[in-house]
């Protein structure tokens, strides 16, 4: 038996009865002409079928619904009642034919209820963020004091250490340095995503934002630069942000297992973008490492991953922030690429 014979077994009525969705087909005035299955199951009570009732009775203002459903072509969300009582959302589609208006009510409660959770849990998530960045100042203090005053000791200010104690007071020291450190990552990235992050926007040379940037690496971590690709250029954006992604990015390029040499590139589109590229001589990342670049929530298990994960997404989050993106390449023994494109005029805070 071919397709075709197996459509012109099923009967019309049949289809209709056993979609998935409730269908009305309801005359101009709103009464109710005939139904399926779905309809029934949803809306119908003991009271009187569906087929005696006006589509008023079934939605609020169903009918006007209705009608600026078929007119516009689009679906209108509204709330309703079903069989039991219980309000229900649904998401209301119409056509009109031949004087009839064929009408699809779609059950969206479980959706609607995703999407509120979805919205409460992002601005939980934002309110959290700011808690933490306003208590930043004090939750980094204790730790700049204990790193501080270690310093201090190992330096001889508290008297002559013996091997014993400048051993532990090391394991001290470099101890509240990373926790300083990570720290710091998850503050920045806690502020980006907070409801008070702001961006304020001027023109700047970015080439010497680079260099600036480039050479607080080279202080930090004593790396060699091979070399540095770039020629003046002027950009409309925020200098600030652009600093934090390019400290980002140049920070996680010079920490990962044998580097190498660094290597910035600038460069132009014809649609206006610049595309900055970082790139190191390092032994690279797998494909499984590369799609993991930019979630730290799931990397909680390896502390190295999660430091280099939140610096990219925070770079990331930037970036799309100011109408660009991040994107990373590698290959096994060959390095890693990282490439920021970004607009270089107005239109892109646009």
């Amino acid at each position: 038996m071919n397709l075709a014979e197996v459509f012109n077994k099923i009967r019309a009525r049949d289809v209709f009865q056993n979609l998935p969705d409730a269908i009305f087909i309801v005359d101009e005035e709103g009464k109710i002409i005939e139904v399926n299955n779905k309809a029934v199951s949803l809306f119908e009570t003991h009271f009187k079928p569906l087929t005696e009732c006006h589509f008023d009775e079934i939605v609020a203002d169903g009918m006007i619904l209705a009608k600026n459903a078929s007119d516009e072509n689009k679906s209108v969300a509204t709330g309703a009642f079903s069989a039991n009582g219980s309000e229900i959302f649904v998401e209301i589609s119409a056509r009109k034919t031949s004087g009839l208006y064929f009408v699809t009510v779609r059950d969206i409660t479980t959706l609607t209820g995703l999407l509120n959770l979805a919205e409460d849990t992002g601005k939980m998530n934002k309110e959290k963020n700011y808690m933490l960045y306003r208590l930043s100042g004090d939750i980094k203090s204790p730790l700049h004091s204990i790193t501080g005053f270690s310093q201090g000791l190992l330096d001889g200010l508290g008297g002559k250490l013996n091997e014993k104690q400048k051993k532990y007071i090391k394991i001290i020291n470099k101890n509240a340095t990373e926790l300083s450190f990570l720290l710091d990552k998850l503050l920045e990235f806690s502020y980006v995503e907070s409801t008070i992050f702001t961006l304020e926007y001027k023109i700047f040379d970015v080439v010497n934002l680079i260099q600036n940037v480039i050479k607080s690496m080279k202080i930090e971590f004593e790396h060699t630069l091979d070399s540095v690709e770039l020629s003046s250029k002027t950009i409309y954006t925020s200098e600030d942000a652009l600093k934090t992604i390019m400290h980002n990015i140049i920070e996680t390029s010079v920490r990962m297992p044998d580097a190498g040499a660094l290597t910035v590139k600038l460069s132009s589109t014809t649609d206006n973008n610049i595309i900055i590229s970082v790139s190191n001589d390092g032994t690279g990342l797998s494909e499984e490492q590369i799609a993991e670049l930019f979630e730290p929530y799931g990397q909680l298990e390896r502390k190295r991953d999660v430091l280099r994960s939140l610096s990219l997404t925070t770079a990331r989050m930037l970036a799309k922030k100011l109408n660009g993106e991040i994107s990373a390449a590698s290959s096994m023994m060959q390095g890693t690429t990282f490439n920021v494109t970004l607009p270089t005029g107005k239109a892109g805070k646009e």
